[in-house]
């Protein structure tokens, strides 16, 4: 038996169980769902009950089957559970039961390929297997035994269901966040999700309008935003640390605007109020910042996240945070409903900012010497496939990793000669900031270096090199491609 879960938004939390058993007595297959236990429920009072359940049974019979509990007629509080049931076909009282193995082989032997399924498949549901069946090798987690012909014991996920649910128990809490592009949308959607009260504020007020109709509660100016927030207030930037000019140049720190402006954040929000800055910038930035604000009797975090677009919707991404450990430690519960992966606490004011600009400094290395390895094995004499190759070099080899996934979907989506990619390779500030830190520090870091000048100089002579880095950029980033 294992538990599982889907990456997926819709379906984030909630535990998937697996549980088999191929020589029990009783030949049995079947999908149980397990309704959540509502927020308001009588029948607590009435006495312990088990969730209700709807169970789509595969063998021995066809059918669908209801479980719930109800209040017995009549004037007494007396609960008890009631079963309905529906069946494809009339019910027997005896069944052949005709097993997989002799169905598959009967079914090749008459060329029915209904019950076959592709290659790919296969590989996919390995790729979900392996490593479960690794981890029972290594006694990781126990493997149950059980002799021939054993009754099954009570579902263990049913045994695992309490009476309440602690997540719809949970009223969540109530955050501010300003900048909703693709990041910030998805993480007030994240929180939302979590039960939060999420208001949001964007500078564009489309993307505010978009987010009202899924349940974020708008705001068109910062002081209606501000006003909006019980306080303490806990306020989250996800905006750019400098935007690009028409000429391409980094200009302007959308982040002081918005913090020392007029009418800024500074002025709005009150001693005790907490200022979260999750955009990249600057660790310098960062701690002036810090210091300014802390003046004001306001806190501040500077949080480094790590992942992408997708993995901030999927709730699977890194936080580095920096600032006082005692403010970080009452934010926890953000950054727990934002993410199933633990946060770091790097240090003070600039630490969070630095780590993430290290991070991104190694990012540029090593998707860097990917992308060059790929445009050696392009210009081989051996016509590899090179989506073949991202695959098989994915395949715990020592440079497994989620980059070289990524660069075997992008491949997938886009073909082995990246017509649609350019090989201009977009830069934002964080490897040009580490290559400069580096220097300060009088250490050398070569690979960074020659990482990023190769972004510089690929404006001017844009290679196939370029096309991967673009491509990787596109798939884990949402840029352009």
């Amino acid at each position: 038996a294992l538990k599982t879960e889907l990456l997926h938004p819709r379906w984030s939390g909630i535990p998937i169980y697996m549980e088999a058993g191929k020589r029990m007595e009783e030949s049995r297959k079947e999908i149980v769902l397990t309704l959540k236990h509502p927020k308001v429920c009588l029948l607590c009072e009435q006495g312990p009950h088990a969730p209700n359940r709807i169970v789509f049974r595969l063998e021995p019979n066809d059918e669908v089957v209801i479980h719930f509990w109800t209040k017995k007629p009549g004037v007494g509080k007396i609960i008890e559970e009631r079963v309905f049931s529906f069946f494809l076909y009339e019910k027997e009282t005896k069944i052949q039961y005709v097993e997989e193995y002799a169905k598959i082989i009967n079914a090749a032997i008459e060329g029915d390929q209904t019950l076959f399924i592709s290659s790919d498949e296969v590989l996919v549901s390995w790729k979900f297997i392996d490593p479960v069946m690794e981890a029972w090798r290594q006694n990781l987690v126990p493997l149950t035994e059980y002799k021939h012909g054993s009754i099954p014991r009570p579902s263990f996920s049913r045994e695992l269901s309490s009476s309440k649910d602690t997540e719809t128990s949970n009223k969540g809490g109530e955050i501010g966040i300003i900048g909703l592009g693709k990041m910030g949308a998805n993480l007030a959607r994240r929180l939302n999700m979590k039960k939060w009260k999420v208001v949001g504020f964007n500078r564009s007020p489309d993307a505010t309008k978009e987010l009202e109709k899924e349940g974020i509660v708008g705001a068109y100016s910062l002081s209606e935003f501000v006003n909006k927030l019980s306080t303490p207030r806990t306020v989250w930037l996800m905006v750019p640390a400098s935007v690009k000019t028409s000429a391409g140049k980094l200009a302007g720190k959308p982040v002081d605007e918005i913090l020392f402006g007029k009418n800024g954040l500074a002025q709005l929000l009150k001693r005790g109020d907490t200022i979260i800055d999750s955009g990249n910038s600057f660790y310098k930035d960062s701690v002036r910042r810090g210091k300014q604000l802390k003046e004001k009797g306001i806190h501040f975090l500077d949080v480094g996240v790590s992942g992408g677009p997708v993995s901030i919707a999927l709730g699977k991404f890194a936080i580095m945070v920096g600032g006082d450990r005692e403010i970080y430690e009452k934010s926890k519960p953000i950054f727990d409903a934002m993410s199933d992966t633990a946060s770091g606490y790097m240090g003070v004011a600039g630490a969070g900012h630095f780590a993430k600009m290290v991070h991104n400094g190694i990012e540029y290395g090593m998707m860097q010497a990917l992308a060059e390895g790929f445009t050696i094995l392009q210009k081989a004499p051996f016509k590899f496939c090179l989506r073949d190759v991202a695959h098989t070099y994915n395949q715990n080899s020592i440079i497994t990793s989620r980059l070289t996934q990524w660069l075997e979907e992008g491949f997938k989506e886009y073909g082995d000669d990246l017509k649609k990619a350019s090989g201009v390779v977009a830069h934002t500030g964080e490897g040009e900031w580490t290559v400069k830190t580096a220097k300060e520090f009088g250490i050398s870091a070569p690979v960074i270096k020659d990482s990023y000048l190769f972004r510089v100089q690929s404006k001017k002579n844009p290679t196939f090199t370029g096309k991967i880095l673009s491509t990787l950029r596109a798939v884990f980033g949402g840029h352009k491609i």
